[in-house]
């Protein structure tokens, strides 16, 4: 009898083990206000964050990564359901549960975590992952008992006309909601699992109200040595964007004080969140799955902290757009910075692909960046789409932000000289290139090409790539392969070269100085040059930096 229950043991054990190695388990940390005050996106100096560093360090850090809104609902439901803000309709918090959207499509849409249940996956969820506990209902097979956050503590500071609050938190840490929803997750983690599982683990702070144990609080630095974010005063003057002005608030209050009182205790809050996330990752590494599940983390959008003028999200600017995203998925072994600009909407496909699972009937937004989850470094041309309501729109490129209000008004930063888009370059003849560009890339994202720059799978990319080059030869280029332009050896002329709109930028028969240097002043985009042999015969080609 002993050894028929020993066998029926071992042959479970064997069936679980089975089921693990041939479909991968995924767990999704969601943290709601994030930006990239990470230490491994250095965003801010002074940020604590050893548990997020530690899954930066085996994963690859997007740090070109755009939400699909400025705003939590419409974030959320975008990147859960596969559908954008401007297609659905879900465009603010006000608007509620998509499955309570008019239009019967919207309400009917198969979500992610219902997609992986339909597809074998046992799924659950904990904390905030949709807008509200109540909308992840019917999402998840399993659904954790809710809570968020932490207790305020007994002194809350505020900011006179702002939603600004903050406190420091008698509550001891693992009593607070935000640990409970890692615990929570990471008992579920550790099973036993019959089927590949999907778990969801939403961390509420950041998020409005500032409250944190005052553990973390005290790890900080005082606030007179904090750190604020970089400033430009009146840099609003070239921009057509709202700002809630809650800058002008803390200062009237309280001055540059005040003000790094403010960023302190997102600091503090952003320390307290990670140490949360290390809870549910540590209980991961100890369980039997740690070698088996792909690892996503992200915000659901960024966070101004006194930057134009601004607090929290609801801009168009970076700062509220940009927020950090990790994927690790052990069986790839890929890890590096990766600066191709993607979106949150392509988390699902890419989980698709990296699980093997069947790829939907139905459409869905997005593209898959398995690829980069490979090689952060690999070619890569991508778009990212964010809409602030149904009327403004803005697209992220690598290397430009272009923004087009509902007015007409456009603003377009050139994130290679000017990272903290102090200067809206749309008016200047220079980047008149760049601007129909990307106007034209916006179109065609609303209507839904989610590969708008179509030509990079057959282009040059790197200056460490070659051709063979017969006497004349044809190169497509993209993106400019040196930021301060290349050389030909000798032995090669160019002839002429254009941009995607058809334009000539170069021709020899014009250059009157002869240059040996090109493609200096040429935007980011995609160029044909026509590059030919001096004396006719094969030669290999190699686009060197000056």
């Amino acid at each position: 009898m002993r050894k028929a229950i020993l066998f029926l043991s071992l042959a479970l054990m064997a069936s679980r083990l089975f089921a693990q190695t041939t479909k991968k388990n995924i767990l999704l940390i969601a943290v709601d206000d994030l930006n990239d005050w990470i230490g491994a996106f250095k965003g801010h100096s002074q940020a604590l964050t050893p548990n997020i560093d530690k899954l930066a360090a085996k994963g690859v850090v997007f740090n070109n990564n755009s939400c699909a809104s400025p705003v939590c609902n419409p974030s959320r439901s975008a990147f859960l359901s596969g559908r954008r803000p401007h297609e659905t309709g879900i465009t603010n918090n006000a608007d509620g549960h998509f499955r309570d959207n008019s239009q019967t499509w919207v309400k009917n849409l198969t979500s992610w975590p219902q997609y992986f249940g339909l597809n074998g996956y046992e799924t659950a969820a904990q904390g905030k992952i949709f807008h509200t506990h109540e909308d992840s209902k019917g999402e998840f097979q399993k659904l954790g008992p809710g809570g968020q956050g932490c207790n305020a503590g007994s002194v809350v500071k505020t900011v006179n006309n702002t939603d600004l609050i903050w406190s420091e938190s008698s509550q001891k840490t693992v009593e607070t909601g935000d640990y409970k929803s890692a615990k929570w997750c990471g008992d579920f983690i550790k099973g036993p699992h019959t089927k590949p599982f999907f778990v969801a683990c939403g961390i509420f702070r950041p998020h409005l109200p500032l409250h944190a144990p005052k553990e973390f609080y005290d790890k900080l630095p005082t606030i007179n040595d904090i750190t604020l974010p970089p400033y430009l005063a009146n840099d609003r003057s070239d921009t057509y964007g709202g700002s809630n002005e809650s800058l002008t608030e803390v200062l009237k209050q309280g001055g540059n004080t005040l003000w790094k009182e403010t960023v302190r205790a997102y600091l503090a809050n952003i320390a307290f969140a990670d140490f949360c996330i290390g809870k549910v990752l540590d209980d991961l590494e100890s369980s039997v799955y740690k070698n088996n599940t792909i690892v996503v983390l992200v915000g659901d959008h960024g966070w101004h902290l006194g930057e134009k003028d601004h607090f929290q999200k609801f801009t168009m600017w970076d700062r509220a757009i940009k927020t950090p995203m990790i994927i690790y998925d052990p069986s790839q072994g890929g890890s590096g910075i990766c600066n191709k600009a993607v979106s949150m909407m392509d988390i699902f496909p890419t989980l698709i692909e990296l699980t093997n699972t069947p790829k939907p009937s139905y459409e869905f937004d997005g593209r898959s960046v398995a690829t980069l989850v490979k090689n952060p470094n690999a070619n890569w041309c991508g778009v990212a789409l964010t809409s602030y309501g149904n009327t403004d729109h803005s697209i992220r490129t690598d290397r430009y932000r272009y923004i087009k209000y509902k007015t007409g008004k456009e603003e377009l930063y050139d994130h290679q000289t000017d990272p903290n888009e102090w200067t809206n370059v749309a008016a200047k003849s220079s980047y008149a290139s760049v601007l129909t560009d990307h106007r034209q890339i916006l179109n065609k994202m609303l209507n839904n090409n989610e590969n708008p720059i179509s030509s990079c799978s057959s282009v040059v990319t790197s200056t460490d790539e070659y051709d063979e080059l017969e006497s004349t030869s044809e190169v497509l280029l993209y993106p400019n392969p040196s930021q301060n332009g290349f050389s030909l050896k000798e032995g090669l002329e160019l002839e002429t070269a254009y941009n995607a709109n058809g334009l000539e930028v170069y021709s020899a028969k014009t250059d009157t100085q002869k240059n040996q240097v090109f493609g200096e002043s040429w935007p980011l985009g995609l160029y044909l040059c026509k590059i030919k042999t001096l004396k006719g015969e094969k030669i290999t080609l190699k686009f060197t930096k000056e």
